[in-house]
Formats: C-alpha cells, sequence, structure tokens
C-alpha cells in the first residue's frame, strides 16, 4: 500500500503509522497544547461552561473538580460586568460579530477581583452554536495602569501648585528686583547692586525652571497649544540670535550666522521654534567657555536643518542620549535647568521634526534641529486657498 511522505516515520520501526496512529498521535499534541497552555481556554455553549482548561481554573482560583460539571459562566463574572459579558456572548452566539476582544471585571472562587481579557469567536458545537475564547489575566496590567493615572493626576496637581504658589511669588520678587536695580527707591551701592543682581539671576533661574516644569507637564498631557503654519526658517533663526547676542558679548563668546541657501521655507510654529533656538543657543553660549558659536542654516532631506555648534568640553559619547532625560545636567549645578534640551527634542518632535546631537571630547557639540519642508501652496484652478496653512493643534 502507497504510504503518504507528509506522515512522520515511527522512530523504531521507520515505518510510517496508520491513519489511526497519526490521529491519535495529533490528539496528544493537542491536548497537551490545551492542558498546558499559558492562557485560559474555555468553551460556552447554553450559557455554560462547557470546558475550561487547567489555565482558566488556575486563573479563577477554581477547586479541583469545579469545572468537570457544567455551570454558568456568569458565576465566574463579577456582578456589575454580568450584563457586559451576558450581551457579548449573546451577540457572538447569534451571528451579529464573528469575533470580538474585551475586558471585564471576574470573581475568584475565594470572592476577590480579578481582570479578565478575553477574545472569543462562534463555534459549532455538537450542530449548535459555541463560543470557543481565550481569557488572559490582565489584572497586574490594570493595577499598574491606575497607579500610572494616580501618579500621573498627583502630577498634574504638583505642576498647578507650582504655576499659582511659586510663579506668581517669584515674578513679584523679580519685579522688585527691577525696581531696586533701576533706582526707585534710592540709589544702589556698588556691594548692594551685585547682590541684587545676584538675586535676579537666581529668580529668573527658578521661573525658567517652573515654566520648563509647565510646559513639559502640558505636553505629556497633549494640551500644550502650537499653530502650526508656513514660516521662513533664516528669519526665526536670525531673531533668535538676536535675542541671545548680549548673553553672548557677557561671556566673551562670538556669535556668527550663515545660511548655505535664502529663504528656507518651514512648517511649523514660529514661536515654539523660536524656543528650541534659544535653549540651544544659550546652551552652546553658557558651555563654551568663551569659544565662538557657529550657527548654521541649510536644506536637508525633506526640510531644512538649522545647527547651532560651539567649541566647549564636549560631551562624553555615554551622556549623548542622557541629556535629553527630563533633569539631567552635566555641567555645574544651577547652570541650567535639567529641562530645557528634553523639553526642545519633544518640541522639535511635535512638529514632525527632530534634535540630534554629535560631540568630541575638548572639541565641541554640535546640535541639529531639522523641520519639515514647507507644504507647496495648491493652485488656484483646485478651488481650494493657496494661502500659508495655518492650523491650531493641541
Amino acid at each position: 500500500m502507497p504510504t503518504s511522505p507528509d506522515l512522520p516515520y515511527d522512530p523504531l520501526s521507520g515505518a510510517p503509522p496508520g491513519p489511526a496512529a497519526a490521529l491519535a498521535g495529533a490528539d496528544d499534541l493537542f491536548r497537551v497544547m490545551v492542558e498546558q497552555s499559558l492562557v485560559g481556554l474555555y468553551v460556552i455553549q447554553d450559557g455554560l461552561l462547557r470546558y475550561g482548561n487547567p489555565r482558566l481554573a488556575a486563573i479563577f482560583g477554581l477547586p479541583p473538580g469545579w469545572l468537570d460539571t457544567p455551570r454558568p459562566f456568569l458565576d465566574l463574572v463579577a456582578e456589575e460586568d454580568r450584563g457586559l459579558v451576558a450581551e457579548n456572548i449573546r451577540r457572538r452566539l447569534g451571528g451579529e460579530v464573528e469575533a470580538m476582544h474585551y475586558r471585564f471585571r471576574g470573581r475568584r472562587h475565594d470572592g476577590s477581583l480579578l481582570y479578565l481579557e478575553v477574545h472569543g469567536r462562534r463555534t459549532e458545537l455538537d450542530g449548535r452554536p459555541a463560543v470557543l475564547g481565550v481569557g488572559i489575566d490582565i489584572t497586574r496590567r490594570v493595577h499598574a495602569e491606575r497607579e500610572r493615572e494616580q501618579a500621573i493626576t498627583a502630577r498634574d496637581r504638583f505642576y498647578a501648585m507650582i504655576s499659582h504658589e511659586l510663579r506668581t511669588p517669584v515674578s513679584a520678587v523679580m519685579l522688585y528686583n527691577d525696581l531696586l536695580l533701576s533706582g526707585v527707591y534710592d540709589p544702589l551701592s556698588d556691594g548692594q547692586r551685585e547682590a541684587v543682581d545676584r538675586s535676579q539671576h537666581a529668580a529668573r533661574h527658578l521661573l525658567d525652571l517652573i515654566n520648563d516644569l509647565l510646559d513639559l507637564a502640558k505636553l505629556e498631557a497633549g494640551k500644550l497649544e502650537t499653530r502650526v503654519e508656513d514660516m521662513e526658517a533664516a528669519a526665526v533663526v536670525e531673531g533668535a540670535v538676536s535675542v541671545v547676542r548680549p548673553l553672548a558679548l557677557e561671556h566673551g563668546c562670538e556669535l556668527s550666522v550663515s545660511f548655505d541657501e535664502r529663504p528656507l521655507p518651514v512648517t511649523g510654529d514660529a514661536r515654539r521654534v523660536r524656543q528650541i533656538l534659544l535653549n540651544l543657543l544659550s546652551n552652546a553660549v553658557k558651555f563654551g567657555h568663551g569659544h565662538p558659536v557657529t550657527v548654521r542654516g541649510g536644506r536637508c532631506e525633506g526640510g531644512v536643518f538649522v545647527e547651532v555648534a560651539d567649541q566647549g568640553e564636549g560631551i562624553p559619547p555615554a551622556d549623548l542620549e542622557r541629556i535629553f532625560d527630563d533633569f539631567v545636567q552635566l555641567g555645574d549645578p544651577g547652570v541650567g535647568t535639567g529641562l530645557g534640551l528634553p523639553l526642545a527634542r519633544r518640541l522639535a518632535e511635535m512638529q514632525g521634526g527632530s534634535l540630534h546631537v554629535s560631540s568630541t571630547a575638548g572639541r565641541g557639540s554640535t546640535f541639529r534641529l531639522e523641520l519639515p519642508a514647507a507644504v507647496p501652496p495648491m493652485a488656484p484652478s483646485t478651488g481650494f486657498s493657496s494661502s500659508p496653512s495655518s492650523a491650531i493643534l493641541r
């Protein structure tokens, strides 16, 4: 009799097994797969749990023999979710949906609550409809999600407190410092002026930290507003450089700007791009130790780039990505907030761009901001406006 080459050979005789032996082997294989599965497997028919594998029994903490007798499946469901589960089973058995997945709250045999994610589909068993399902215990995941939500809520309350309770008095301190420095009250001696200058510097540093924290909180909550529009990148760069130039003069740092070509049209939020550039420029000046800082702009694949390069001490290779983590400071304590670069990268990514750094020890660092090119205006014949695009994103 010819034999099928698809059937495995008997390891002892070398002869292929007959059909009955092959089926018996398949039965054993599937039995092992079901009984040793790491997920709960079950069959529901007529509202009864006709079968549950050992993993399902372990999930619900069922005693030995409990699954030997068909029982209402809803006995395993927490009372508040029984309506949801019954409706989903009805829809599957009625053929309204072939398959679906959802989560529900179940009750262990000892009465404790658990969360189960189920994936089920309609099938036929003895000529009648049934539900074949897979159940995954997600109790730990749900608890972790709730803890994370609670932590986020607490963080948001903390940020709100910072905004109201700290920013207002810090602004008041800075106002009075300005009044003192302007001589509104009485002329200050050199020593007094130096002390007030230091107070103003510390207050400004604290206000920067508060504002960065609030921006990060809004970014993570998806509530930071940004206006996406077409703009000329070179003009935005020149505007940011003009703001930082006094700081560069104070540090004895030469600040130069060049562009490979102009104009450099991009799509983004000019205010947020300026915020990114001010952070990069001020860092380059502060950590450049009086060496020249160069700014260069040009076109790149898909858009426009702006590079800010200093000649400072450089960044160790192990720290090149760490500097984009919140509160990481590589310089002297009190220099920077440790939030400027993380915020700058997220602002760049939010606008479809990117921010990266390259550095060589002892030779300085180069930060490269890339932004998407401006979308060409539509032809008037299309019926749409050809004016620059402008939209508010949240």
